[in-house]
């Protein structure tokens, strides 16, 4: 399994509601339409799905609905209470190759050259009793 760093913003295998039988390459972090720059797409990996529609990052993109393909992803437990020392978990499906994690995208036009540059969020929720254990800074 390859790792990817979230923070490196790799372009990852995204399926699109609107085009449901091709995998498309997206970058992860994604880049509302409106933004000035791609600098914001550090704080926008993720989408808490309960507050999506009310935050200005995301609330254009809601209806945008795309499946991020992966074989696993890590979680990291804080064994301390300011998670100076942590524990990595590889969480992966048993019994299939493959999963998504549900999210939504955007379409940035970059300002320098007018670029389409492809974006996603990874919607979340809260922990289920499972994760709540391993991802227990955050409960997400």
């Amino acid at each position: 399994m390859e790792e990817i760093n979230a923070y490196t913003f790799n372009r990852t295998p995204v399926i699109t509601a609107e085009n449901k039988g091709e995998i498309q390459m997206f970058n992860w972090g994604l880049i509302p339409f409106w933004a000035k720059s791609d600098n914001i797409k550090k704080s926008t990996l993720n989408a808490r799905i309960e507050t999506a529609t009310e935050k200005p990052a995301f609330r254009n993109s809601v209806e945008n609905r795309c499946l991020t393909i992966a074989n696993g992803y890590y979680e990291w437990q804080w064994l301390d209470p300011k998670g100076k020392q942590k524990q990595k978990y590889l969480i992966q499906p048993k019994g299939q190759e493959i999963f998504a994690f549900a999210g939504i995208y955007s379409t940035w036009k970059k300002p320098d050259n007018n670029e389409l540059i492809n974006s996603y969020s990874i919607l979340t929720t809260e922990a289920n009793e499972l994760m709540s254990r391993i991802h227990n800074n955050k409960q997400r």
